[in-house]
């Protein structure tokens, strides 16, 4: 059964990447690489569904942003095991084999259930942004700005941005 499914397009490949829980397979994080054919038929058909290289089982809410710096798709999740993390991975696509690669992973948050979060893509300086109420935090609303290389991920200090509950109000 898939759950919390998430989108985003990537015009490199002109492809759509979406990612998903799959609720009966200890929620395993999935990502399936679909491709749109115009016409007069606008279809869209997909390859196979992966998971490769999550660091969780128990993967929920992925959120995506394409970084159109370095050609990647960043994911956002998290894991709900008995020690809680929030995630960003980047994924590499390959348009030809409809397929992706894993490159890296780090860690945004850990110990809270932080169910309220997002990413977003800075084209202008090359950085992403990842929010969230933190949960630790009053989930107060906050916020960390993350490098994405060709060898991983570089996030900065986390920063509150709303002093107050925004539990219900994040978004992209």
């Amino acid at each position: 059964i898939a759950q919390e499914i998430s989108a985003v397009f990537d015009p490199d490949t002109n492809k759509v990447i979406v990612a998903y829980n799959h609720y009966g397979n200890s929620s395993t994080g999935l990502v399936v690489i679909g491709t749109v054919t115009g016409g007069s038929t606008n279809t869209i058909s997909f390859g196979t569904p992966v998971n490769s290289g999550f660091p969780v089982t128990n993967f929920s809410n992925p959120k995506l942003a394409y970084d159109s710096n370095l050609n990647k798709v960043i994911i956002v999740y998290r894991s709900v095991v008995s020690s809680p993390k929030l995630y960003v991975s980047a994924l590499t696509i390959d348009g030809a084999n409809s397929t992706y690669t894993h490159d890296f992973s780090a860690t945004v948050r850990e110990g809270d259930q932080n169910l309220n979060f997002n990413v977003v893509f800075d084209s202008t300086n090359n950085k992403i942004v990842v929010i969230y109420s933190d949960n630790g935090n009053a989930d107060y609303g906050t916020a960390v700005v993350g490098t994405v290389s060709a060898t991983g991920i570089i996030l900065g200090t986390p920063v509150v941005f709303e002093s107050a509950d925004v539990s219900q109000d994040i978004s992209a």
